[in-house]
Order: C-alpha cells, then sequence, then structure tokens
C-alpha cells in the first residue's frame, strides 16, 4: 500500500493483476476453507479482500481514483464447478461461446460513476486503455491501430449503448 501513498504530484496508475481462480488454486491461510465453493470460493474471498483492501485505502487518501476489476476468461470447466461457473451461458475458458467470452466486471469512481447500477452493453478488455487515456484527458496514439474505444460516456450513463458494433 506504500504506492499509493506516494505522492509526487503527478497522477498514479497501479496495474494489480492476481493468480487466483486460476489452477493450481490455493489460498493463503486466513483464506482456506472459508467458502462453501472449495478452493475457488476461497480464491475469490482472497481477491475480494485485497480489492477491498486497495478500495479502503484509496479511501482513506482521499485521492481521485478509479479501479477497474475484471476477469479475463470464463470458468476452467475441465475442473466442474471448482473451476467456476458460466451458470446458463454455454462454454468456458478458452472457448469462443458466451460462457468463455462474456465476462463480470466492475468499475468504481466516487462522484463519477453512479453507484448500484447495472448495464448489460458490449464492451471489451481492450476498452480500459483509452477509457484511462480519455479519464486522463490524453489523446490516444495516432501511430498505430487502437482496437478498444472509451466506455467512459457509458460508465457514466449506463442507458447508452455499446461504443462497439454488436449485434443482440
Amino acid at each position: 500500500m506504500e504506492f499509493l501513498d506516494y505522492d509526487s504530484g503527478a497522477p498514479h496508475f497501479l496495474y494489480l493483476s492476481f493468480t487466483h481462480v486460476h489452477a493450481p488454486m490455493f489460498s493463503n491461510a486466513a483464506f482456506q476453507n472459508v467458502s462453501l465453493r472449495g478452493a475457488f470460493g476461497d480464491n475469490v474471498a482472497e481477491v475480494d479482500d485485497a480489492v477491498g483492501q486497495v478500495v479502503a485505502h484509496a479511501k482513506k487518501t482521499g485521492r481521485d481514483t478509479v479501479v477497474f476489476l475484471a476477469s479475463d476468461n470464463g470458468p476452467w470447466r475441465e475442473l466442474s464447478l471448482s473451476g467456476g461457473s458460466a451458470g446458463l451461458l454455454r462454454g468456458g475458458k478458452g472457448q469462443i461461446f458466451e460462457g468463455g467470452i462474456r465476462l463480470p466486471a466492475m468499475a468504481w469512481w466516487p462522484g463519477q460513476i453512479p453507484a448500484g447500477i447495472l448495464s448489460d452493453a458490449l464492451v471489451s478488455s481492450m476498452d480500459f486503455f483509452p477509457t484511462i487515456m480519455d479519464i486522463a484527458g490524453i489523446p490516444l496514439p495516432k501511430d498505430r491501430i487502437i482496437d478498444g474505444k472509451s466506455i467512459l460516456p457509458l460508465l457514466k450513463s449506463p442507458n447508452l449503448a455499446s461504443p462497439h458494433e454488436a449485434e443482440d
């Protein structure tokens, strides 16, 4: 958390990636056997706690902070429920069916993104880069193709359509 306390006068960027909820599944002792979903649930509980610590620390600093939380793929179907669940969606990790690519994501930015809203608009993790650049007021590079699009308008007004061409 010291990184979040460092004040250079410039904006900070923290990319925090978790190995959790990927096989092999293991948790720190404090999170073992805390979930009814076994090792998978224990992993989710530990990630939830870690993200909660970052958010709590960000609140304490009082800095203007944006948090994105997303998964990288659907459940590992070979592990049955120990690898997660796509619910009623077909497919999982490594598959192009909805269960492999349609994933939950969350965004938190007090005073900017309304709390408790839901959107079913199609977005991609590739949209995070253009969105972060948009938030920072930095234009996208013109010397390369950027596949993502800023979803900042969608985050602020969840009733808007996806910035991507998509069919229902």
